[in-house]
């Protein structure tokens, strides 16, 4: 199962250029794959990654030890980002590099790491990475019950109903403010990951959970 934060199955839309780009099934479901880099203990540590297909070749900043149930962190609610400068870009670059250190992730928020403050990224097949910084859910139509896995609770499977279509308005790390209409897999994607920002796990709303 994947870890999203994660789920089981679904379908999404992409954002590529300011347009909207349909993802099948698979293209979402089949996004994780093993990465070079182990997670760092008690802090951050080094790691070395592999170019992904379709990305730049950058270097790897950090890996951070992701936060477990339990955590204070994981219950505050984060902060907004007043302005992306230096530290901002850095944060999504952890983000990524930690996110790519996982077998199963398919995306981390920052208190995931320690850090309350309004970010998260998503990791895709076809664009790499998807990066929201101080979103809002606008809108939000429609429910249904799919099964979330988290990287922040290990070993547990929750069913939790979600929107099945969204609008969500954020900032990309250039600051530029975007919309985006999203739908079954990625809609519920952001959701989870919204849902770190504001101090809410899945266990909080699982109508089932399964595992430890």
């Amino acid at each position: 199962m994947l870890k999203l934060d994660c789920w089981r199955g679904g379908d999404g839309s992409l954002s590529q250029g300011g347009r909207i780009k349909e993802a099948d099934d698979r293209s979402l479901a089949e996004v994780w794959r093993k990465f070079g880099g182990n997670l760092g203990q008690g802090g951050r540590s080094r790691a070395s990654g592999a170019k992904k297909p379709g990305m730049k070749e950058r270097e790897v900043l950090a890996v951070y030890q992701i936060v477990l149930e339990g955590n204070q962190v994981l219950r505050e609610k984060s902060r907004p980002i007043p302005a992306i400068n230096q530290a901002v870009i850095r944060l999504l670059d952890n983000l990524r590099d930690t996110l790519d250190s996982t077998e199963t992730g398919v995306g981390l928020a920052a208190p995931q790491i320690g850090i309350p403050k309004q970010a998260f990224v998503i990791r895709t097949e076809e664009d790499g990475y998807m990066e929201m910084i101080n979103p809002s859910i606008l809108r939000a139509e429609g429910q249904e019950e799919g099964w979330e896995g988290c990287l922040s609770i290990p070993d547990m499977e929750c069913l939790v109903p979600r929107a099945t279509k969204i609008l969500v308005r954020y900032l990309d790390r250039a600051g530029q403010e975007r919309e985006l209409a999203a739908e079954g897999y990625l809609a519920r994607v952001i959701q989870h990951e919204s849902d770190h920002l504001a101090g809410v796990l899945c266990v909080d709303r699982a109508k089932e959970i399964t595992g430890k």
